[in-house]
C-alpha cells in the first residue's frame, strides 16, 4: 500500500498548477487604448487612461493595479460638486458582462504615483490589473501627448 502513496501526492501536487494556469488563461478583462500622458518634467505622479471590457458572463471588479515603474497605482474619478472639480479616490471598479468601462481624461483614471523614471513619449509600460478573483491582465500603456484612436 505505501509504494500507491506517492504516486498520489504527486498528481495532488500537479493539480494546484493546473488550475492556477487555467485561471490565468480565463481572464475575462480586456484592455484597450491605453495611454499616459506624456508628463513635464518633475511630476511625481502621472495619469493613465483606458477601455476596460469585461469578456465574461459574471459582473467582475477591478481592485488593484501593479507596475515595477510606480510606487503605487490608484483609481480616481474627476467631477464637478457643486461647481468645484473635485477628484475621488475609487476602492474598486465593476465591470458588467459585455460592458465596457472608460478610464479617460475628466472622468475615471489612473493615478500613477512616483514613477521611477522619467518616462517619454512612446514608451511602452506594462501594467497588471488584477480582480477580485485575483486574476491577473497585463496590458501595455503606451506613453503619449493625446488619446490613441479606440
Amino acid at each position: 500500500m505505501l509504494h500507491h502513496r506517492p504516486a498520489r501526492t504527486a498528481v495532488l501536487l500537479a493539480l494546484p498548477a493546473l488550475s492556477i494556469t487555467a485561471a490565468a488563461w480565463s481572464c475575462p478583462l480586456q484592455v484597450r487604448a491605453a495611454w499616459i500622458r506624456e508628463p513635464p518634467p518633475g511630476v511625481t505622479t502621472l495619469a493613465g487612461y483606458a477601455l476596460l471590457t469585461n469578456t465574461g458572463s459574471s459582473p467582475l471588479t477591478l481592485q488593484e493595479l501593479r507596475s515595477s515603474l510606480f510606487a503605487r497605482i490608484q483609481m480616481h474619478e474627476s467631477m464637478l460638486h457643486q461647481g468645484m472639480a473635485m477628484m475621488m479616490p475609487l476602492a474598486s471598479v465593476s465591470v458588467a458582462p459585455g460592458a465596457t468601462v472608460r478610464f479617460e481624461p475628466d472622468g475615471k483614471h489612473f493615478m500613477l504615483i512616483e514613477p521611477k523614471r522619467v518616462l517619454h513619449a512612446g514608451e511602452q509600460v506594462p501594467i497588471e490589473l488584477i480582480d477580485g478573483n485575483g486574476c491577473a491582465t497585463t496590458a501595455t500603456f503606451v506613453v503619449s501627448k493625446s488619446a490613441p484612436s479606440d
